[in-house]
Protein backbone atom coordinates (compact mmCIF):
# COMPACT_ATOMS: atom_id res chain seq x y z
CA UNK A 1 0.00 0.00 0.00
CA UNK A 2 3.06 2.43 -1.28
CA UNK A 3 1.39 6.16 -1.16
CA UNK A 4 1.20 7.56 -4.98
CA UNK A 5 1.94 11.23 -5.61
CA UNK A 6 -1.16 12.79 -7.11
CA UNK A 7 -1.00 13.95 -10.85
CA UNK A 8 -1.22 17.57 -11.49
CA UNK A 9 -3.38 17.08 -15.02
CA UNK A 10 -3.91 14.19 -17.48
CA UNK A 11 -2.33 13.81 -20.55
CA UNK A 12 -5.38 13.98 -22.21
CA UNK A 13 -6.70 17.18 -20.57
CA UNK A 14 -3.23 18.89 -21.74
CA UNK A 15 -4.41 17.56 -25.46
CA UNK A 16 -8.16 18.77 -25.20
CA UNK A 17 -6.95 22.60 -24.33
CA UNK A 18 -3.44 22.05 -27.25
CA UNK A 19 -6.65 21.08 -29.68
CA UNK A 20 -9.26 23.84 -28.58
CA UNK A 21 -6.33 26.74 -28.68
CA UNK A 22 -5.19 25.15 -32.36
CA UNK A 23 -8.87 25.22 -33.91
CA UNK A 24 -9.96 28.53 -32.17
CA UNK A 25 -10.19 30.36 -35.09
CA UNK A 26 -10.86 29.90 -39.11
CA UNK A 27 -12.88 27.78 -40.56
CA UNK A 28 -12.52 24.88 -37.78
CA UNK A 29 -13.72 26.68 -35.28
CA UNK A 30 -17.49 24.58 -34.97
CA UNK A 31 -14.64 21.86 -34.44
CA UNK A 32 -12.91 23.84 -32.04
CA UNK A 33 -16.13 24.35 -29.93
CA UNK A 34 -17.24 20.70 -30.35
CA UNK A 35 -14.08 20.12 -28.40
CA UNK A 36 -14.56 22.59 -25.77
CA UNK A 37 -18.10 21.13 -25.06
CA UNK A 38 -18.05 17.73 -25.50
CA UNK A 39 -21.68 15.67 -25.14
CA UNK A 40 -22.13 14.84 -21.45
CA UNK A 41 -21.41 11.51 -20.94
CA UNK A 42 -19.07 9.33 -18.71
CA UNK A 43 -15.70 9.51 -19.36
CA UNK A 44 -13.63 6.02 -19.73
CA UNK A 45 -12.68 4.62 -16.37
CA UNK A 46 -8.73 6.07 -15.81
CA UNK A 47 -5.80 3.79 -16.61
CA UNK A 48 -5.78 1.33 -13.74
CA UNK A 49 -2.53 1.93 -11.78
CA UNK A 50 -2.92 -0.91 -9.18
CA UNK A 51 -2.60 -4.68 -9.80
CA UNK A 52 -5.53 -6.34 -11.01
CA UNK A 53 -7.48 -7.97 -7.74
CA UNK A 54 -6.58 -12.00 -8.01
CA UNK A 55 -10.00 -12.47 -7.04
CA UNK A 56 -13.45 -10.65 -7.92
CA UNK A 57 -16.08 -11.52 -5.42
CA UNK A 58 -19.82 -11.80 -6.93
CA UNK A 59 -21.32 -10.50 -4.29
CA UNK A 60 -19.67 -7.86 -1.21
CA UNK A 61 -21.91 -7.63 2.45
CA UNK A 62 -19.95 -5.37 4.37
CA UNK A 63 -21.29 -5.13 8.07
CA UNK A 64 -20.90 -2.07 10.42
CA UNK A 65 -21.06 -2.59 14.11
CA UNK A 66 -20.46 -0.07 17.03
CA UNK A 67 -17.79 1.21 19.84
CA UNK A 68 -15.42 -1.61 21.04
CA UNK A 69 -11.91 -2.01 20.56
CA UNK A 70 -9.83 -5.72 18.87
CA UNK A 71 -7.70 -6.08 22.06
CA UNK A 72 -8.53 -3.35 24.68
CA UNK A 73 -11.44 -3.09 27.22
CA UNK A 74 -12.72 -0.78 29.78
CA UNK A 75 -13.42 -2.47 32.86
CA UNK A 76 -17.64 -1.90 32.58
CA UNK A 77 -16.96 -3.94 28.79
CA UNK A 78 -14.51 -6.36 30.18
CA UNK A 79 -16.79 -7.33 33.12
CA UNK A 80 -20.04 -7.76 30.41
CA UNK A 81 -17.63 -9.76 28.18
CA UNK A 82 -18.28 -7.05 25.33
CA UNK A 83 -14.71 -6.87 24.47
CA UNK A 84 -12.00 -6.90 23.64
CA UNK A 85 -13.83 -8.23 20.80
CA UNK A 86 -10.77 -10.78 19.31
CA UNK A 87 -11.07 -12.28 22.92
CA UNK A 88 -11.87 -16.14 24.00
CA UNK A 89 -13.34 -14.60 26.82
CA UNK A 90 -15.43 -11.89 25.03
CA UNK A 91 -18.64 -12.93 23.65
CA UNK A 92 -18.32 -12.62 20.31
CA UNK A 93 -18.43 -15.97 19.91
CA UNK A 94 -19.81 -16.47 15.94
CA UNK A 95 -17.91 -12.97 15.14
CA UNK A 96 -14.20 -14.71 16.04
CA UNK A 97 -15.66 -17.97 14.47
CA UNK A 98 -15.58 -16.10 11.10
CA UNK A 99 -12.19 -14.34 12.33
CA UNK A 100 -10.52 -17.63 12.78
CA UNK A 101 -11.57 -18.58 8.87
CA UNK A 102 -11.16 -15.23 6.96
CA UNK A 103 -8.52 -12.47 7.37
CA UNK A 104 -8.19 -10.85 10.74
CA UNK A 105 -6.69 -7.40 10.79
CA UNK A 106 -4.32 -6.89 13.98
CA UNK A 107 -3.77 -3.28 13.52
CA UNK A 108 -7.06 -1.92 12.05
CA UNK A 109 -7.84 1.60 13.16
CA UNK A 110 -10.34 3.99 12.40
CA UNK A 111 -9.52 7.96 11.40
CA UNK A 112 -8.80 10.86 12.82
CA UNK A 113 -10.52 14.42 12.19
CA UNK A 114 -8.70 16.17 10.67
CA UNK A 115 -7.17 13.25 9.08
CA UNK A 116 -4.04 12.46 9.94
CA UNK A 117 -3.66 14.88 13.01
CA UNK A 118 -3.53 11.88 15.82
CA UNK A 119 -7.19 12.88 17.58
CA UNK A 120 -9.63 10.61 16.82
CA UNK A 121 -12.78 11.04 14.34
CA UNK A 122 -15.47 11.42 16.68
CA UNK A 123 -18.62 10.81 17.29
CA UNK A 124 -20.08 7.85 14.83
CA UNK A 125 -21.36 9.82 12.07
CA UNK A 126 -18.14 11.05 10.18
CA UNK A 127 -16.83 7.49 10.87
CA UNK A 128 -19.40 6.09 9.22
CA UNK A 129 -18.82 9.01 6.34
CA UNK A 130 -15.18 8.27 5.90
CA UNK A 131 -16.15 4.13 5.51
CA UNK A 132 -18.72 5.48 2.54
CA UNK A 133 -16.60 8.49 0.79
CA UNK A 134 -13.06 8.49 2.52
CA UNK A 135 -13.42 12.19 3.70
CA UNK A 136 -15.54 13.49 7.04
CA UNK A 137 -17.66 15.72 4.92
CA UNK A 138 -17.52 18.39 6.99
CA UNK A 139 -18.91 17.00 9.96
CA UNK A 140 -16.98 17.74 13.10
CA UNK A 141 -16.63 16.70 16.68
CA UNK A 142 -19.47 18.72 18.61
CA UNK A 143 -16.04 20.25 20.81
CA UNK A 144 -14.93 22.00 17.81
CA UNK A 145 -15.79 25.27 16.77
CA UNK A 146 -17.22 25.31 13.38
CA UNK A 147 -18.66 28.60 12.00
CA UNK A 148 -20.47 26.35 8.86
CA UNK A 149 -22.26 24.58 11.40
CA UNK A 150 -25.69 25.62 12.03
CA UNK A 151 -25.33 23.93 16.05
CA UNK A 152 -24.24 25.75 18.95
CA UNK A 153 -22.68 24.52 22.28
CA UNK A 154 -19.20 24.82 23.97
CA UNK A 155 -16.22 24.30 21.53
CA UNK A 156 -12.85 22.95 23.53
CA UNK A 157 -10.68 22.39 20.13
CA UNK A 158 -10.80 24.81 17.01
CA UNK A 159 -11.79 23.33 13.71
CA UNK A 160 -8.20 22.29 13.02
CA UNK A 161 -7.75 20.44 16.22
CA UNK A 162 -6.21 22.49 17.76
CA UNK A 163 -6.76 23.29 21.99
CA UNK A 164 -8.25 26.60 22.32
CA UNK A 165 -6.78 28.52 25.30
CA UNK A 166 -10.12 28.60 27.28
CA UNK A 167 -13.49 26.58 26.01
CA UNK A 168 -16.52 29.02 24.61
CA UNK A 169 -19.98 29.46 23.35
CA UNK A 170 -19.93 29.32 19.78
CA UNK A 171 -21.24 27.31 16.77
CA UNK A 172 -19.61 23.45 16.59
CA UNK A 173 -19.18 20.61 14.56
CA UNK A 174 -22.54 18.76 13.64
CA UNK A 175 -20.92 15.35 15.72
CA UNK A 176 -23.75 13.17 15.30
CA UNK A 177 -26.47 15.35 14.45
CA UNK A 178 -28.44 15.93 11.31
CA UNK A 179 -26.24 17.21 8.16
CA UNK A 180 -27.90 20.53 7.61
CA UNK A 181 -30.25 20.25 4.52
CA UNK A 182 -28.90 23.02 2.95
CA UNK A 183 -25.72 20.78 2.51
CA UNK A 184 -27.80 17.63 1.26
CA UNK A 185 -27.61 15.85 -0.81
CA UNK A 186 -23.98 15.71 -1.01
CA UNK A 187 -22.01 15.94 -3.97
CA UNK A 188 -18.70 14.16 -3.30
CA UNK A 189 -17.55 10.71 -4.43
CA UNK A 190 -18.88 7.97 -2.56
CA UNK A 191 -18.92 4.05 -2.68
CA UNK A 192 -22.03 3.40 -3.78
CA UNK A 193 -22.16 5.85 -6.98
CA UNK A 194 -18.55 4.90 -7.96
CA UNK A 195 -19.90 1.40 -8.24
CA UNK A 196 -23.03 2.50 -9.89
CA UNK A 197 -20.74 4.58 -12.35
CA UNK A 198 -18.78 1.34 -12.84
CA UNK A 199 -22.08 -0.59 -14.40
CA UNK A 200 -21.75 -2.55 -10.72
CA UNK A 201 -25.01 -2.49 -8.36
CA UNK A 202 -25.15 -1.05 -4.56
CA UNK A 203 -27.74 -1.16 -2.32
CA UNK A 204 -27.59 0.26 1.74
CA UNK A 205 -29.78 -2.00 4.32
CA UNK A 206 -30.86 -0.46 7.62
CA UNK A 207 -32.64 -2.25 10.10
CA UNK A 208 -35.55 -0.97 11.50
CA UNK A 209 -35.45 2.06 8.74
CA UNK A 210 -39.22 2.66 7.71
CA UNK A 211 -39.01 2.64 4.34
CA UNK A 212 -36.31 4.63 1.75
CA UNK A 213 -37.58 8.49 1.37
CA UNK A 214 -38.06 8.59 5.59
CA UNK A 215 -35.35 11.03 6.71
CA UNK A 216 -36.19 11.52 9.54
CA UNK A 217 -33.16 11.81 12.36
CA UNK A 218 -32.76 10.57 15.73
CA UNK A 219 -30.78 12.68 17.44
CA UNK A 220 -30.66 16.44 17.28
CA UNK A 221 -32.22 17.47 14.14
CA UNK A 222 -33.26 20.02 11.53
CA UNK A 223 -35.90 17.39 10.36
CA UNK A 224 -38.91 16.91 12.47
CA UNK A 225 -39.72 13.67 14.35
CA UNK A 226 -43.26 12.78 15.96
CA UNK A 227 -42.98 10.76 19.03
CA UNK A 228 -43.94 7.72 16.98
CA UNK A 229 -40.95 8.37 14.56
CA UNK A 230 -38.02 8.94 16.84
CA UNK A 231 -37.33 4.68 16.64
CA UNK A 232 -34.81 5.53 19.86
CA UNK A 233 -31.91 3.05 20.05
CA UNK A 234 -33.06 1.38 16.87
CA UNK A 235 -32.84 2.70 13.29
CA UNK A 236 -30.15 5.96 13.77
CA UNK A 237 -30.18 8.47 10.38
CA UNK A 238 -26.37 8.68 11.88
CA UNK A 239 -25.14 5.42 10.82
CA UNK A 240 -26.64 5.71 7.85
CA UNK A 241 -24.26 7.02 5.81
CA UNK A 242 -26.26 5.95 2.39
CA UNK A 243 -29.25 8.23 2.93
CA UNK A 244 -26.70 11.94 2.42
CA UNK A 245 -25.97 11.06 -1.21
CA UNK A 246 -29.67 10.61 -2.04
CA UNK A 247 -31.98 13.50 -2.78
CA UNK A 248 -34.67 12.68 0.18
CA UNK A 249 -35.21 16.96 0.42
CA UNK A 250 -38.03 15.71 -3.41
CA UNK A 251 -37.51 11.84 -2.99
CA UNK A 252 -40.17 12.01 -5.96
CA UNK A 253 -38.39 14.40 -8.15
CA UNK A 254 -36.61 13.05 -11.43
CA UNK A 255 -33.43 13.20 -9.14
CA UNK A 256 -35.03 11.24 -6.02
CA UNK A 257 -36.08 8.73 -8.38
CA UNK A 258 -32.93 8.10 -11.05
CA UNK A 259 -30.19 10.34 -9.02
CA UNK A 260 -27.62 12.18 -10.95
CA UNK A 261 -24.24 10.41 -10.98
CA UNK A 262 -22.83 12.86 -12.42
CA UNK A 263 -22.86 15.01 -9.16
CA UNK A 264 -22.10 11.27 -7.59
CA UNK A 265 -26.06 11.35 -6.06
CA UNK A 266 -27.58 8.18 -5.69
CA UNK A 267 -31.57 7.19 -6.05
CA UNK A 268 -33.28 7.08 -3.49
CA UNK A 269 -34.38 3.52 -4.06
CA UNK A 270 -30.97 2.84 -3.03
CA UNK A 271 -31.61 3.23 0.57
CA UNK A 272 -33.43 0.28 1.72
CA UNK A 273 -34.52 -1.28 4.86
CA UNK A 274 -33.00 -4.74 6.17
CA UNK A 275 -36.62 -5.95 5.84
CA UNK A 276 -39.06 -5.17 3.35
CA UNK A 277 -40.44 -2.03 3.62
CA UNK A 278 -43.72 0.28 1.57
CA UNK A 279 -43.18 3.65 1.04
CA UNK A 280 -46.25 6.04 1.17
CA UNK A 281 -44.19 8.85 -0.67
CA UNK A 282 -42.76 6.89 -3.51
CA UNK A 283 -45.61 4.43 -3.61
CA UNK A 284 -43.62 1.71 -4.11
CA UNK A 285 -42.75 -1.48 -2.01
CA UNK A 286 -39.19 -2.04 -1.86
CA UNK A 287 -37.26 -5.45 -1.00
CA UNK A 288 -35.11 -5.95 2.03
CA UNK A 289 -31.48 -7.67 2.69
CA UNK A 290 -33.44 -11.60 1.57
CA UNK A 291 -36.46 -10.54 0.91
CA UNK A 292 -38.41 -9.71 -1.72
CA UNK A 293 -41.09 -6.39 -1.40
CA UNK A 294 -43.59 -8.80 -0.99
CA UNK A 295 -41.96 -10.86 1.52
CA UNK A 296 -40.87 -13.63 0.08
CA UNK A 297 -37.20 -15.00 0.80
CA UNK A 298 -34.83 -14.05 -2.17
CA UNK A 299 -31.49 -16.03 -2.91
CA UNK A 300 -28.52 -14.39 -1.70
CA UNK A 301 -27.35 -14.13 -5.43
CA UNK A 302 -30.13 -11.47 -5.92
CA UNK A 303 -27.92 -9.10 -3.56
CA UNK A 304 -26.69 -6.15 -5.17
CA UNK A 305 -22.66 -6.86 -5.98
CA UNK A 306 -21.91 -4.12 -3.30
CA UNK A 307 -24.18 -4.29 -0.13
CA UNK A 308 -23.83 -2.41 3.38
CA UNK A 309 -25.73 -4.15 6.33
CA UNK A 310 -26.34 -1.14 9.28
CA UNK A 311 -28.32 -3.57 12.37
CA UNK A 312 -29.76 -1.00 14.24
CA UNK A 313 -28.87 0.18 17.76
CA UNK A 314 -30.14 -2.93 19.75
CA UNK A 315 -28.11 -4.87 17.40
CA UNK A 316 -24.82 -3.31 16.74
CA UNK A 317 -23.29 -3.61 20.11
CA UNK A 318 -24.06 0.24 20.96
CA UNK A 319 -27.25 -0.27 23.03
CA UNK A 320 -26.93 -3.97 24.25
CA UNK A 321 -24.41 -6.49 25.06
CA UNK A 322 -22.01 -8.25 22.90
CA UNK A 323 -23.84 -11.26 22.97
CA UNK A 324 -27.25 -9.86 21.87
CA UNK A 325 -25.29 -8.30 18.77
CA UNK A 326 -23.23 -11.70 18.17
CA UNK A 327 -26.66 -13.58 18.03
CA UNK A 328 -27.94 -11.02 15.58
CA UNK A 329 -24.79 -11.63 13.27
CA UNK A 330 -25.26 -15.34 13.06
CA UNK A 331 -28.97 -15.57 12.77
CA UNK A 332 -29.28 -12.88 10.12
CA UNK A 333 -25.87 -12.57 8.48
CA UNK A 334 -24.60 -16.48 8.97
CA UNK A 335 -26.75 -17.88 6.33
CA UNK A 336 -24.76 -15.39 3.80
CA UNK A 337 -21.33 -16.10 5.00
CA UNK A 338 -21.66 -20.15 4.53
CA UNK A 339 -23.24 -19.09 1.27
CA UNK A 340 -20.31 -16.88 0.69
CA UNK A 341 -17.46 -19.27 1.17
CA UNK A 342 -19.31 -21.60 -1.42
CA UNK A 343 -20.43 -19.19 -3.97
CA UNK A 344 -17.01 -16.61 -4.58
CA UNK A 345 -18.59 -13.64 -2.52
CA UNK A 346 -17.05 -12.06 -0.01
CA UNK A 347 -17.93 -10.89 3.63
CA UNK A 348 -16.14 -7.76 5.53
CA UNK A 349 -17.82 -6.92 9.25
CA UNK A 350 -15.93 -3.72 10.62
CA UNK A 351 -17.00 -1.22 13.59
CA UNK A 352 -17.22 2.34 13.35
CA UNK A 353 -14.70 3.34 15.74
CA UNK A 354 -13.38 2.13 19.43
CA UNK A 355 -14.25 1.35 22.60
CA UNK A 356 -12.91 4.67 24.03
CA UNK A 357 -9.92 2.41 25.79
CA UNK A 358 -6.80 4.34 24.67
CA UNK A 359 -6.24 6.34 27.83
CA UNK A 360 -2.72 7.14 26.64
CA UNK A 361 -3.37 10.82 26.12
CA UNK A 362 -5.88 11.75 28.89
CA UNK A 363 -9.78 10.98 28.25
CA UNK A 364 -9.79 7.99 26.02
CA UNK A 365 -13.30 9.55 23.95
CA UNK A 366 -11.94 12.62 23.34
CA UNK A 367 -7.77 11.62 22.42
CA UNK A 368 -8.10 7.95 22.02
CA UNK A 369 -6.86 5.89 19.06
CA UNK A 370 -7.29 2.23 20.06
CA UNK A 371 -7.66 -0.32 17.33
CA UNK A 372 -10.78 -1.42 16.01
CA UNK A 373 -11.97 -4.93 15.12
CA UNK A 374 -11.96 -5.71 11.31
CA UNK A 375 -11.82 -8.88 9.10
CA UNK A 376 -12.71 -10.11 5.68
CA UNK A 377 -14.26 -13.92 5.09
CA UNK A 378 -15.16 -15.54 1.56
CA UNK A 379 -14.13 -17.58 -1.15
CA UNK A 380 -10.73 -15.84 -1.87
CA UNK A 381 -9.65 -14.73 1.12
CA UNK A 382 -6.27 -15.99 2.75
CA UNK A 383 -6.91 -16.87 6.55
CA UNK A 384 -5.22 -15.61 8.75
CA UNK A 385 -3.84 -12.48 11.07
CA UNK A 386 -2.97 -9.71 8.97
CA UNK A 387 -0.44 -7.40 10.76
CA UNK A 388 -0.78 -3.81 8.18
CA UNK A 389 -1.83 -0.67 9.53
CA UNK A 390 -5.18 -0.02 7.70
CA UNK A 391 -8.24 2.13 8.61
CA UNK A 392 -11.65 3.31 7.50
CA UNK A 393 -9.72 4.36 3.93
CA UNK A 394 -8.24 0.90 3.06
CA UNK A 395 -11.40 -0.78 4.33
CA UNK A 396 -13.34 1.26 1.19
CA UNK A 397 -10.40 1.74 -1.33
CA UNK A 398 -10.00 -2.35 -0.84
CA UNK A 399 -13.75 -2.41 -1.83
CA UNK A 400 -13.60 -0.28 -4.93
CA UNK A 401 -10.70 -2.25 -6.26
CA UNK A 402 -12.37 -5.09 -5.79
CA UNK A 403 -14.82 -4.21 -8.05
CA UNK A 404 -12.93 -2.25 -10.48
CA UNK A 405 -13.79 1.04 -9.45
CA UNK A 406 -11.16 2.50 -7.32
CA UNK A 407 -8.98 4.72 -9.74
CA UNK A 408 -12.24 6.49 -11.12
CA UNK A 409 -13.27 7.03 -7.66
CA UNK A 410 -9.87 8.89 -6.67
CA UNK A 411 -9.67 10.30 -9.94
CA UNK A 412 -13.46 12.21 -9.10
CA UNK A 413 -11.76 12.33 -5.45
CA UNK A 414 -8.91 14.82 -6.38
CA UNK A 415 -11.05 16.55 -8.89
CA UNK A 416 -13.68 17.39 -6.04
CA UNK A 417 -11.18 18.06 -3.35
CA UNK A 418 -9.55 20.44 -5.55
CA UNK A 419 -5.93 18.15 -4.35
CA UNK A 420 -3.09 20.39 -4.75
CA UNK A 421 -0.10 18.44 -5.24
CA UNK A 422 2.57 18.57 -1.86
CA UNK A 423 0.10 20.82 -0.14
CA UNK A 424 -0.02 18.30 2.74
CA UNK A 425 -3.92 19.01 3.13
CA UNK A 426 -6.19 17.26 5.01
CA UNK A 427 -7.74 15.78 1.68
CA UNK A 428 -3.98 15.17 0.08
CA UNK A 429 -3.07 12.98 3.03
CA UNK A 430 -6.77 11.26 2.25
CA UNK A 431 -6.47 10.61 -1.10
CA UNK A 432 -2.52 9.23 -0.47
CA UNK A 433 -3.98 6.76 1.82
CA UNK A 434 -6.77 5.46 -0.47
CA UNK A 435 -5.07 2.09 -1.17
CA UNK A 436 -6.45 -1.33 -0.95
CA UNK A 437 -5.31 -4.13 1.08
CA UNK A 438 -3.94 -6.72 -1.75
CA UNK A 439 -1.92 -9.24 0.48
CA UNK A 440 -5.25 -11.15 1.51
CA UNK A 441 -6.79 -12.23 -1.41
CA UNK A 442 -5.94 -15.48 -3.81
CA UNK A 443 -7.62 -16.94 -6.45
CA UNK A 444 -10.11 -19.80 -5.17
Amino acid sequence: MKPRRPVAITRRTTLRRLLATLLSTGPLSALATALRNPPAKADPAPTPTEPLPAWRPDHTVFVILENLSAFEATEAQLKRADAPVFSKTSNWRYLNELASQGARFTNAHFTQTPYGSGLPTRPSQPNYLFLFSGHHQGVLPAWFEDTRSPYTGQAAYDRQGRLLPAPRDTHIGVGNANLPSVWLPLTSPNLGAALLQSGRTFASFSESLPYPSWNCGTDSSLTACSSTQALTDFYRRKHNPTVNWTDQLAPTSPRGHKGDLAQHVMPVSVNLGFMPTQDPVLKQSFRGFDRDAKGKPLPFDQLPHVSIVVPNEQHDAHSNSAQVADDWLRQNIGAYAAWAKAHNSLLIVTFDEDGSTDTSRGNGYITGTGRIPTLFFGAGVKPGDFAGRVDHLNVLATVLWLNGALDRFKSDFREFHQIVEGSGSEAEKEWLNLQPVTEIFRAP
